[in-house]
């Protein structure tokens, strides 16, 4: 082999080197000098350790060992875990320190993957140290506060429990009506900091249902329905159409029913209109019903509608009469289980939900 390269050697040299022009032994020593320039970079790349891509991990709700000495004990009270979206619902939680150093800059924040927590306001409601083999010790300071989804807590002293009451909203943001949710407690112990995530019964969504009740003399759109005086006026008959609207969003609900009184001196008329349901008429009780057995988890277009009649009387003058009083409605959410009611304002002929004519109801002789 020595043989060979040195024969190489001495052919190209004669060939190439020796003559007036030696650009080949430029090229040569520069095509050299990269070879050893790579040679020596894939050593180095070889003898380096793959880097270590940092990622950050999923939030996930875990159960945190009762036994478990290093972590802030949370005792959760019974809670029946229906929550209407964006409606404060109270929340109570116990916390004790069971280690021997004192917890400082205690943080509790509310997750969940489905919704958004805001604290509404948050009190101690009792604080105490137990001490082995003494009675317990009320302490009065707490230094709670809360701040969007956190409460913080100062100081936790070893063996001090303290209840903390909570008003909470949640605002979803899937379309999921089960919620997991959990709080995530971060705290110090000397110069360590600590984290730990406990896991709370599911929330259960109720559903929105919303029930409305308004008379018109003429329609949204401004085509007249009522006929008679407006103003109306003594001893003539003034005639109007009142209009119940149901509306629900979230689970399916069962049994509606909404009910409502006639009031005196106010007769049924002959038009009527239904969507959605049934709607009844008492005599003897002067009771309306409107009745719909299921409702959608999502539905807006339910309505009935009735024609009522009123002819004032002279002690009515300069008043607006009652035309439909004790207004109330109620149903079973079918997923949660919660009853869904509801109380309406009564209704007279002062037709406020009536552009066109609102105020046009107080009598004239």
């Amino acid at each position: 082999m020595a043989n060979f390269l040195k024969n190489w050697w001495r052919k190209r040299s004669q060939r190439h080197y020796l003559k007036k022009h030696r650009w080949h032994l430029v090229i040569d020593i520069f095509l050299l000098l990269l070879i050893i320039a790579l040679a020596v970079g894939l050593f180095i790349i070889s003898r380096q350790e793959p880097p270590v891509v940092e990622t950050t991990p999923i939030p996930h709700i875990v159960q945190v060992p009762a036994e478990s000495e290093e972590a802030i004990s949370l005792t959760e009270p019974l809670f029946s875990g229906n929550v209407s979206p964006r409606q404060v619902f109270n929340f109570e939680v116990e916390l004790e320190n069971p280690d021997l150093k004192d917890m400082t800059e205690i943080d509790i924040q509310f997750l969940s993957p489905s919704a958004k927590f805001r604290i509404v306001s948050a009190q101690a409601t009792e604080m105490i140290t137990v001490v082995k083999e003494e009675e317990p010790s009320a302490t009065t300071t707490t230094n709670l506060k809360s701040r969007g989804d956190h409460l913080s807590l100062s100081l936790l002293e070893p063996g001090q429990k303290v209840k903390i009451q909570a008003q909470l909203t949640a605002t979803p943001i899937t379309s999921e009506r089960t919620l997991s949710w959990g709080l995530v407690s971060t705290y110090k112990q000397g110069e360590q900091e600590k984290s730990v995530v406990y896991e709370l019964k599911p929330l259960r969504l109720i559903s929105e249902l919303s029930a409305s009740a308004a008379a018109y003399y003429h329609s949204e759109h401004g085509d007249q329905l009522g006929i008679g005086p407006l103003p109306p006026l003594v001893g003539l008959p003034t005639n109007y159409w009142i209009f119940f609207q149901v509306n629900n969003d979230g689970n399916v609900v069962k049994n509606f029913t909404l009910t409502a009184r006639l009031a005196a001196g106010v007769t049924l008329g002959s038009g009527r209109t239904v969507s959605s349901g049934d709607l009844i008429y008492d005599e003897s009780t002067r009771r309306l019903t409107w009745i719909i057995p299921e409702l959608p988890a999502t539905t807006t277009d339910n309505r009935a509608g009735l024609d009522v009649q009123i002819i004032p009387t002279a002690e009515q003058v300069g008043q607006t009469p009652i035309l439909l009083s004790t207004i109330s409605y109620i149903a079973t959410d079918s997923f949660t289980g919660e009853q869904l009611s509801g109380n309406l304002a009564e209704i007279s002929t002062d037709l406020k939900a009536d552009k066109l004519n609102e105020g046009q109801g107080t009598v004239a002789p």
